[in-house]
């Protein structure tokens, strides 16, 4: 019977240094060294959102003025072309989604469509160079632009979040602040 106490006992000081809701929050031992997250790391990634939202914010705001008065689309025209490339952009994160949960993971799969991403931010300004303007590279490149949101949109809050150790306070106290931040710099680069 002694032993089954000692066992109760142990199991009960796991949990407490879990901090799996109710009980006590016991930090392990190394919490007191151990670094922020939220600006050590999870900054990165707010920054990386903040950027991304400011280059698809300030593309899409000047797609259909773009369409109208470099390739002489109608103003009907020029809505049909940004409506079919933003219904896209709100598309493809379904296969970046899918794409970091089988494939690649969270972290690459963010790297490789910020740089498919930013390959398409520069051949829509090798596109739109006035009085020469491509449109053989220019829809080819918004399409790529939209496959390169696809693959950040779906998983760069999660990578943030998942940085995050539930085991410290300090960090589930972060997480709350990050998903402050990562939303203000949505909203900043939106501007």
């Amino acid at each position: 019977q002694d032993e089954l106490s000692q066992s109760r006992l142990s199991e009960h000081k796991s949990a407490m240094k879990r901090g799996s809701g109710d009980e006590i929050d016991t930090d392990p031992e190394d919490a007191a060294g151990r670094k922020s997250v939220l600006t050590n790391v999870a900054g990165f990634i707010i920054v990386t959102e903040f950027c991304e939202r400011l280059a698809y914010y300030g593309f899409a705001g000047s797609l259909v003025l773009f369409l109208q008065t470099q390739l002489n689309f109608s103003n009907v025209e020029a809505d049909v072309q940004y409506s079919a490339w933003s219904g896209f952009c709100y598309m493809t994160p379904l296969v970046g989604g899918y794409i970091a949960d089988t494939y690649l993971g969270r972290y690459r799969t963010i790297m490789l469509f910020c740089l498919i991403y930013l390959g398409g931010l520069v051949m829509v300004v090798i596109a739109a160079v006035p009085g020469d303007v491509s449109v053989a590279v220019f829809f080819p490149a918004i399409y790529i632009i939209a496959i390169g949101t696809g693959g950040i949109k779906p998983n760069v809050s999660t990578m943030g979040a998942d940085q995050f150790d539930d085991k410290y306070s300090k960090d589930r106290k972060e997480k709350e602040s990050f998903f402050n931040w990562f939303y203000w710099s949505i909203n900043l680069g939106a501007l």
